[in-house]
């Protein structure tokens, strides 16, 4: 999930590094996955990731993780994370100017409409 979620964030131009140095970590709090099928050693896999959802002080973010050889679904899971200043104190997404939270604003709305 923390490859999918490192590119995904780096498509929408808010890599980790740029997140960090403006001041905002994202600190996993709650996980989960559901596994259908084995991957192996080897097996090209592709990670789909959606943002879930993003308001008040945390984000969710969906995956699936699909067999790139047969198209099969793997597994599914999400995570959920904090949005916390470098002093980990919770930052509202609303109430922000940072302009990676506000990409990743207009990412939200986007998916809600889509």
């Amino acid at each position: 999930f923390n490859i999918g979620r490192t590119e995904f964030l780096r498509d929408l131009g808010c890599d980790y590094r740029k997140l960090e140095s403006s001041g905002i970590i994202f600190p996993v709090i709650e996980s989960g996955c559901k596994h259908f099928y084995p991957a192996y050693y080897d097996d090209v896999i592709i990670i789909k990731v959606r943002l879930a959802d993003f308001k008040g002080v945390r984000m969710r973010v969906a995956y699936e993780i699909i067999n790139g050889a047969n198209g099969k679904k793997l597994a599914e899971g999400y995570t959920l994370h904090g949005i916390v200043d470098g002093d980990l104190k919770p930052v509202r997404v609303n109430r922000t100017e940072n302009e990676c939270l506000k990409i990743l604003i207009e990412a939200m709305k986007e998916e809600e409409n889509a």
